[in-house]
Formats: structure tokens, C-alpha cells, sequence
């Protein structure tokens, strides 16, 4: 431990005089003495990485100084792709320790990377560890993140499309992206996805067909595709309307959701649509008739939110009541009622679903969830008391921990330090009283920011906080093996304090190196100090590169991540 401390502060130490010395040569020479830097700081991880007894820490790191590399002039010390493969062969052959929402993201993030960089590589070791469809919708989603990662996603997509054995499952995510991105490759892969129904008719899931229906309708989609699409949905529902068992509700929704598209671009079939509704809706079973009355009843009142809160309250259905608060809370918020969206939240969880132990499960989770969300529509608008009061309901301390932080980085944003103050307390008090170290820690961690814009002196507090959490996390016991409960719920844990670190501390760096220095020192745990090390030498380096541009000191206008 000592002397991989003394290295690191060394390394440090020849970074700052670096920066000093580097004014004095010539640009080749500064090139020079930048490689021999980055040499020296990538065997340093290497060693380092090696000390590490879990894979899971070991393989983040890899995959960080890879990405690293490869983003500085396409690695022109020839070491990522090294480190890439390397992570992926140990995290394969060490997959039994590595908890499965770790394995699945760390794999699809690292191939996604090859996939950028080294294609040849990726479809290699693919091919050696059977990287099946599943796996490759991920790594797909993941290459969007990628430099030039959009077409590269795209082209995987449409090799999946004309695949017969592929699936359609991360399709809406990419769609979703490239839409975000005003990617014009979104319309190259819609008209692909006509392509490949035209020429394999049927190949197109109808629930994939309902999901890219707003995509064809969309003003900026060109006339021919939308009529195009137009067309399939006609022959799919006409197909669909004749078969002696369908899910005729589904195909009436697809038929109704494209109707306005059918009467733009083919308004020659509009008479077929009118048929083909008749012929459906008299196949829709008697309870999704009674469902559709329904919302015809609340569509057509003058007062939408009290007809659902009236119709949940007197159906006896617990789904139906659950699904008809859901509505009634997002029409809530729709409308700016952010108190009462709360108030209809907690409703919704008071529905009896002791029957129904699928939803009963999730239902403490499921008003949680729209607790933060109308809390954070609310801080949106500007409305802090709104959200104090869906935050102050929360039944669980993370779910209210988290919401305390949204408001104080709110209030930060806003030049409100004394409120932000007053609102980081009160998170610091809710944190301590969260059971799991590792999660009390990373909400430690994300305090940090937020403090650090309200004190800067006082942030060092927090930073013993973060770092006493993380320090407190127990060591595995002999009798816990890689395939036993304990050793998965460790390595998890620390999994998920390094996952909240890494934004944190990339910010952490730019603003108060001397303060992010005093956090990574704290801090005890091998698995956890092999990441936060490598970011603080990744952007010294980075800053050593570049001398002349000074670290920002703390602003109550920098973003909070």
C-alpha cells in the first residue's frame, strides 16, 4: 500500500513539474515527454490493476484507461485495444463473480468500444465467447455513446433486422436516441425497417409496429416512407382481422394510431380503415370493450382528471383502479397540479393489490418513482415547494435522500445558497439513516458537488463522510465464494460506490484537484481507490498536457453531475 502511494504521489508530483518544464521545449520534445508520461502512468495501472482481488473493479478500470486511450489521437501509445482485451478475457473467465447487471453492462460496454475502434478484434472475441443476440441489442444501445457511434449502431441494427432469429427489443431505445440526436441516421433505419416488411411481410412484431408509429407520422419523414408505412399497417390489420384467434384490441390500437397518417398520405384507403375498425372492434373481448367505454367517457368530460379519479374509485378491479391512478397522476402533472399529483400518488399505493402479487411487489417502488418525478417536473417549472412537499412523502430515506439533492442543486443553480444549505443538511441527516454502506456512500458522494458550490471549505466534511462509508464496507470472509449470496451482494455494492464515483470525481478534478485529492486519499478500499486513482492521474495528465488553462475554481453556476 505504501509504496504504490509513494508512486502515485510521485507520478503527481512529475506531472506539476511537467507542466513547468514543458513552456522551455519544443513542440516534438513536449511530445516526447508526454508519451514516456502516459507510458509510465499506463504501466502504473497495470501494476496497480493486478493488486485488485475482484474482477469487477479490475475490469471497469481497463475499460476506462482504454476508453482514455483511444479517445487521445487513437491511442498513439498502441495500449488500448491491450487493455480491452484484456478486460473482456477476465471478465469472461471470471464471470461467475461478477454480479449479471455488472457483467451485461461492463461486456456490452467494452465490445461496443471494439466495435468503434478495432471491429475485427470485437467480432473475434465475440465469436470465442458467443455473444448472442440479447447481448448484441445492448452493445448496440451502448455504441450511440461512442464517437461517431450512431451509424455504427444503425449498421448493427440493420444486420439484427434481416436476421429471421433476431429480436426487435432495443429497437424503441435506439429509435428514441436518434430522435434526441436529430440523427439523420433515424430516417436511413426507418426506411430499412419497411425494407425488411416488404420484403419479409411479417417480420415486423406488431407491438414493434405500434412502437414506431409516431415515427411515420412524424412532419420530417418523407412522404413516400410514411405511405409506405401507411400500407403495411392496412395489409397487417387486414391479415390480422381475419385470423380466428388474434389479439384483436392490439391491432384496433395500431389501426387507430395511424389512422391520421392513413389519411394524409392515403386518403384513397380511408373508406377500408372505417371497414376494418367495424370489423375489429366487434372481436375485441367484452372486457376491453367495457375499457374502451370507459375512456371514451373520460375523453368526453368537461373535467378529465375527476372522471378518472371517479372512475377508480368505484371500479372493484384492483389492476384497473391501480392503472386508472397511474393515468390520474400524469394528468396531474400534465396540468401543473403537482400537489395533487402527489396526493393521488400515495392513493395509488393504497390500492389492495394483495391479490395480484406481481404488482403488489413493485407498488411501494412504482409511487416512489412517480414521487421523484413529480418533484422533479415541479423543480422544472420552477415550483421548489411542490417538490419539497412529493419529496417529504417519500416513504423510503434513498427515494427522499435523492429528492433532497435535486432541490439543493436546485437552489444552487439559482443563487438560493442559504436554502440550498439549509436543504444539503437536511440530506446529510436523511443519508446517515440509509443501512447499506455502499449506497449510503454514494449518496455521500453526491453530495459532494453540491457542497462543494455551497463551501468550498466546507466540502472537505463531506469528503470524510463519503470515504468513512466507503472505508466501512466489510471484507469478504473466508467461506464466501465467488457462487455464494454475500460475496454477489460485495461486489455489487462496491460496484455501485464506483459507478456514482466516476462522474463525480471527472468534475471533481476540474474544479478543486486539491479537494478531489483530499477525498481519493481517504479513501481505504483497494477496489474503490484503483478507479478513483486512475480518473485523479487521467486528468492530471490531461491538464499537464495543456498548462496554460488553469483549474476553474468553485462556481455556484457549474452543473452538478
Amino acid at each position: 500500500m505504501l509504496a504504490r502511494t509513494v508512486v502515485f504521489v510521485a507520478l503527481f508530483i512529475f506531472f506539476v513539474a511537467n507542466c513547468i518544464a514543458q513552456s522551455a521545449l519544443s513542440s516534438d520534445e513536449r511530445e516526447a515527454q508526454r508519451r514516456v508520461q502516459k507510458i509510465m502512468l499506463v504501466n502504473d495501472l497495470e501494476n496497480r490493476v493486478r493488486e485488485v482481488a475482484l474482477a469487477a473493479p479490475r475490469v471497469l478500470a481497463r475499460y476506462r484507461a482504454a476508453e482514455w486511450l483511444w479517445s487521445d489521437k487513437e491511442d498513439d501509445i498502441e495500449r488500448a485495444e491491450d487493455f480491452a482485451v484484456a478486460a473482456i478475457e477476465d471478465l469472461y473467465k471470471n464471470r461467475v463473480e461478477v454480479p449479471s447487471p455488472y457483467f451485461s453492462t461492463l461486456s456490452s460496454q467494452l465490445f461496443a468500444l471494439l466495435d468503434r475502434y478495432s471491429p475485427e478484434t470485437s467480432q473475434r472475441l465475440k465469436a470465442k465467447h458467443k455473444v448472442d443476440e440479447y447481448q448484441e441489442d445492448s452493445i448496440q444501445y451502448h455504441l450511440l455513446n461512442q464517437p461517431g457511434g450512431e451509424k455504427a449502431a444503425v449498421d448493427a441494427t440493420i444486420r439484427a433486422l434481416y436476421s429471421i432469429s433476431a429480436t426487435d427489443t432495443n429497437l424503441p431505445v435506439i429509435l428514441l436516441r436518434l430522435k434526441q440526436r436529430n440523427s439523420p441516421e433515424l430516417f436511413r433505419l426507418l426506411d430499412t425497417l419497411i425494407a425488411v416488411e416488404e420484403r419479409n411481410p411479417g417480420r415486423l412484431e406488431l407491438n414493434t409496429l405500434v412502437l414506431v408509429s409516431p415515427y411515420y407520422d412524424d412532419v420530417n419523414i418523407q412522404s413516400g416512407s410514411a405511405a409506405r408505412f401507411g400500407r403495411i399497417v392496412l395489409r397487417r390489420t387486414q391479415i390480422a382481422s381475419q385470423l380466428p384467434f388474434a389479439d384483436f384490441d392490439a391491432w384496433l390500437d395500431l389501426l387507430n394510431r395511424n389512422s391520421s397518417l392513413i389519411t394524409r398520405r392515403l386518403s384513397d384507403r380511408v373508406p377500408e380503415v372505417e371497414v376494418l375498425r367495424a370489423v375489429l372492434a366487434s372481436r375485441i373481448s367484452q372486457k376491453s370493450r367495457a375499457e374502451r367505454e370507459r375512456n371514451e367517457r373520460i375523453r368526453n368530460s368537461i373535467d378529465p382528471l375527476g372522471a378518472l379519479i371517479e372512475e377508480a374509485e368505484n371500479v372493484d378491479d384492483p389492476i384497473v383502479k391501480y392503472e386508472l391512478y397511474q393515468r390520474a397522476v400524469g394528468l396531474a402533472l400534465d396540468q401543473g397540479l403537482f400537489r395533487k399529483a402527489a396526493d393521488l400518488a400515495l392513493d395509488l399505493g393504497k390500492v389492495d393489490l394483495s391479490t395480484v402479487s406481481i404488482l403488489a411487489n413493485v407498488q411501494k417502488a412504482i409511487v416512489g418513482q412517480l414521487l421523484e418525478r413529480i418533484a422533479e417536473t415541479a423543480l422544472k417549472v420552477g415550483d421548489d415547494v411542490s417538490a419539497i412537499y412529493a419529496v417529504e412523502r417519500q416513504m423510503e430515506d434513498e427515494r427522499k435522500a435523492e429528492g433532497e439533492l435535486s432541490i439543493a442543486n436546485y437552489y444552487v443553480e439559482n443563487q438560493r445558497l442559504d436554502r440550498a444549505r439549509e436543504v444539503s443538511i437536511n440530506a446529510q441527516k436523511t443519508i446517515a439513516k440509509i443501512e447499506s454502506l455502499p449506497r449510503r456512500a454514494s449518496f455521500y458522494i453526491k453530495l459532494i458537488p453540491i457542497s462543494q458550490k455551497i463551501d468550498p471549505t466546507g466540502v472537505y466534511e463531506v469528503n470524510a463522510l463519503a470515504a468513512r462509508s466507503i472505508n466501512m464496507i466489510p471484507t469478504l470472509n473466508v467461506e464466501d465464494k465467488p457462487e455464494t449470496e454475500n460475496f454477489k451482494k460485495h461486489v455489487a455494492g462496491l460496484m455501485i460506490v464506483n459507478w456514482n464515483l466516476l462522474p463525480m470525481l471527472v468534475n471533481y478534478v476540474k474544479s478543486d484537484n486539491n479537494g478531489a485529492s483530499d477525498f481519493v486519499g481517504r479513501i481505504e478500499k483497494k477496489e474503490v481507490k484503483l478507479v478513483a486513482e486512475l480518473l485523479i492521474s487521467i486528468q492530471n495528465f490531461d491538464r499537464g498536457a495543456e498548462p496554460e488553462t488553469p483549474s476553474s475554481p468553485p462556481s455556484t453556476e457549474d452543473e452538478t453531475n
